[in-house]
């Protein structure tokens, strides 16, 4: 049977692969059996109070302990010969991680573990202003991390397999502006704090979400007369509806400016044959850009919207 060695760490982990010698104490193992010593660094640091659990089932249930001292070392003695498979693991909940390896545990040996470097995954992200669609060129920030020199930032749009579309980007500061406008829909994106060349916190496996709405709606819903007829102009869909998830299903541009109370926008997408009768996908049957624009208390827009055949509830 396969056993397992579990780290519990209130941080990431990661397997240190510079060569340098690990923690080496005098040979603990004893006749019969086998045992296994190593260390933990943060920052390139020894870190203390981990706990190194060495456990015989996958669960994790059942498990012998040890914890790092002041120099971040833990010695785990009294270990049974034979085909380990050893996980790094952070708390359970939504940090949690895995990184693994084989070892074979020989009696009467010490197998010393090679340092393990971890990365807490404390670092935090500010927040968009709101819950509505970004621009194709958003500004992502996050807290400043103590100790960090760089940040490496990674965006990519979700559901899909073209790793084209993907960004990375090194930074400085504690804040990155896509500078190649992103195509419509949803994305997460993850940073990952760094000081020198190791990294030292990130998001675990968190991520920051976002989504680039439909530019014409955008600029419908910022009452953007010139940008909206240029869009047109260009054979922009008049009809085209919002992907993102957090906007009511069936969106439409018209429907933004009926909300906006722009009557100018309005005008300018009916006469490019918006329908004005589409309906969202929510409450029952719906709403039309009519219905925006009376629960939102724009006469004029309704009007518009009226004269053009537009109905509602």
């Amino acid at each position: 049977m396969k056993q397992f060695l579990v780290l519990s760490l209130y941080c990431a982990v990661a397997l240190n692969l510079d060569g340098q010698e690990p923690f080496s104490p005098a040979k603990v193992a004893t006749v019969g059996r086998g045992a296994v010593t190593g260390s933990v660094r943060w920052d390139s640091r020894p870190i203390a109070g981990v706990t190194v659990r060495l456990c015989a089932d996958a669960r994790a249930t059942r498990c012998q302990r040890a914890v790092t001292d002041d120099g971040g070392n833990y010695v785990m003695a009294d270990v049974a010969p034979g085909e380990y498979e050893f996980f790094t693991e952070m708390p359970v909940g939504p940090n949690t991680r895995w990184i693994g390896g084989s070892v074979r545990i020989e009696s009467g040996q010490t197998y010393n573990q090679k340092p393990i470097d971890v990365v807490k995954s404390d670092l935090e992200l500010v927040p968009f202003p709101s819950s509505e669609p970004t621009s194709d060129r958003p500004t992502l920030k996050w807290k400043a991390y103590p100790g960090a020199d760089s940040y490496r930032v990674f965006v990519s749009p979700l559901g899909s397999d073209d790793f084209s579309r993907n960004v990375f980007q090194q930074v400085t500061e504690p804040q990155f502006t896509v500078s190649s406008p992103l195509a419509p829909g949803e994305y997460h994106w993850h940073v990952t704090a760094y000081h020198g060349r190791g990294s030292i916190a990130d998001l675990g496996l968190n991520s920051g979400r976002f989504c680039v709405g439909e530019r014409l709606i955008r600029l419908a819903a910022e009452g953007d007369v010139g940008g909206v007829k240029s869009l047109l102009a260009a054979g922009a869909d008049p009809n085209i509806v919002e992907k993102c998830s957090d906007v009511v299903s069936g969106w439409t541009a018209l429907m933004a400016a009926a909300r906006n109370g722009s009557a100018a926008v309005a005008t300018e997408l009916i006469r490019a044959h918006a329908d004005v009768n589409a309906r969202t996908h929510f409450g029952g049957s719906g709403a039309t850009a009519l219905d925006v624009a009376v629960a939102h208390g724009h006469a004029e827009v309704a009007s518009v919207i009226k004269a053009a055949g537009g109905t509602g509830k």
